[in-house]
């Protein structure tokens, strides 16, 4: 955790009785240090516009994450057999006596939305809180809101389906490499009791912000909080969760699958065995996420949380779409590392390009950068890279901050085989901003452009 800096002023968060009394025409910082990720609470408000799309991580000085609360219907309570079993959820807690600051985020909202996330965080209340610092631009955010709960100590531990939860929301909003969250367990006086926690070993385990698994003993429900994440990456929309991951396990233990060994022995069955008993299938995206995540050994949790690349052997999939292409002037960067060409591939799901008047590269988004542009599939090379060609490109791209490099879906041309492979987003805000007015739409085949440029 990082020091407090003296220039924080300390100021007691503040109830809010009566959130039809807050004056917010323009929106506000809605702080968030547990499960509310983007993609969460995109999947719980999307009724209510604008649409949310960014997030910012952020720094909370003389603050501190422990796990306590109150059996509710959500992440506080998990499946053993037929029986739902309370565990503990993440709160805040302020002092000014603390010299360290609690990483989280903050996203923008109006009131509405704020009106439909307070139904799913019951036992929590809503504070006003000051002074929290925006780690993107270093610029202090002088009031913010956050839901706080009571701190009613359990002698439990959280859930490894919501601690990666958590660990999913602090990672994609890019708060810290190192992560300290799991660390603080709260008591009824008030105090603090600093715990290593740790889950059982033959399980997982949490050091340094990092969990360290063997796939198959894992939840089941820490596994699809992951197939959740790695679905929005991949261009789909987020399930309402937890709601969801409830419904999803409840349907699997009708057709017989109450663990991840049963999982992976079904993977192939389960939507023949779902639709012969009424339910909706999963879509074949997320049975291919599903595949992807159990053909995984042991490996830092779930690949795309970190910068850390799925393994075969030491090598990875990774397509590429603009100046890696063969005989183009970055190429060098897989041909010195010997890196293995497996065919011309395209995206499954559609994602937009565009570049800048006489550029020689083209920027890949999710969003349109340019008013009315068109999405299409991405058209490109792919190769098999090992880790150190890996780490290469993702210093040409900047990867996390500028480009960040995420797992997609691909078909090889030639075949018609699928395959998941690492791609290069832009990801900077910024720098999406600051090429909108010059920038000039590609069909998706940069090949192709350049020869008709």
């Amino acid at each position: 955790m990082h020091a407090v800096s003296q220039s924080y002023l300390f100021r007691e968060p503040e109830a809010v009785a009566d959130l039809d009394s807050l004056h917010i025409p323009d929106g506000i910082m809605v702080l968030s240090y547990g499960s509310n990720s983007l993609f969460q609470l995109q999947g719980r408000l999307s009724e209510h516009l604008p649409f949310l799309s960014e997030q910012f991580p952020c720094k909370v000085p003389y603050c501190r994450r422990f796990f306590c609360g109150e059996v509710s219907n959500g992440w506080s309570t998990i499946s053993i057999g037929e029986n739902q079993v309370p565990t503990a959820v993440a709160s805040i807690m302020f002092n000014p006596n603390l010299t360290t600051s609690m990483f989280g985020s903050v996203i923008k909202m109006n009131k509405a939305q704020l009106k439909k996330l307070t139904l799913y965080e019951g036992g929590y209340t809503l504070y006003k809180i000051y002074n929290i610092i925006n780690l993107k631009t270093n610029d202090v955010i002088p009031e913010a809101l956050v839901f706080i709960r009571d701190r009613n100590a359990w002698s439990v531990s959280p859930s490894i389906s919501y601690l990666v939860a958590i660990y999913h929301h602090l990672r994609d909003a890019a708060v810290s490499d190192d992560i300290e969250i799991f660390s603080y367990i709260g008591n009824s006086n008030r105090d603090i009791t600093v715990v290593d926690y740790t889950i059982d070993p033959s399980t997982a385990f949490v050091r340094h912000g990092k969990f360290i698994y063997d796939v198959d003993d894992l939840t089941i429900e820490a596994l699809f909080v992951s197939v959740n994440r790695n679905r929005v990456m991949n261009g789909q929309s987020s399930w309402e969760m937890p709601k969801t991951l409830h419904e999803i396990i409840k349907k699997l233990k009708v057709i017989g699958i109450r663990d991840v060994f049963t999982l992976r022995a079904n993977v192939s069955l389960i939507n023949d065995n779902l639709q012969r008993h009424g339910f909706k299938a999963f879509s074949a995206a997320t049975i291919d996420i599903i595949g992807s995540i159990l053909g995984m050994q042991q490996s830092t949790i779930f690949n795309s949380l970190t910068s850390e690349p799925t393994t075969v052997g030491q090598q990875v999939y990774v397509m590429v779409y603009g100046s890696l292409l063969s005989s183009l002037h970055n190429h060098h960067l897989l041909a010195s590392h010997k890196s293995d060409f497996l065919g011309n591939v395209k995206t499954v799901q559609e994602y937009y390009m565009c570049t800048t008047n006489g550029g020689n590269f083209p920027y890949l988004t999710k969003i349109p950068v340019i008013q009315d542009q068109l999405s299409s599939c991405i058209v490109g090379e792919l190769y098999m890279v090992t880790s150190d060609c890996l780490t290469s490109l993702d210093r040409l791209e900047g990867h996390p901050n500028w480009y960040r490099r995420e797992e997609i879906n691909v078909t090889v041309t030639d075949t018609d085989e699928q395959r998941v492979a690492w791609i290069y987003f832009l990801h900077n805000e910024s720098s999406i901003h600051d090429i909108r007015a010059s920038a000039c739409a590609v069909d998706g085949n940069w090949r192709r452009f350049l020869n008709t440029r």
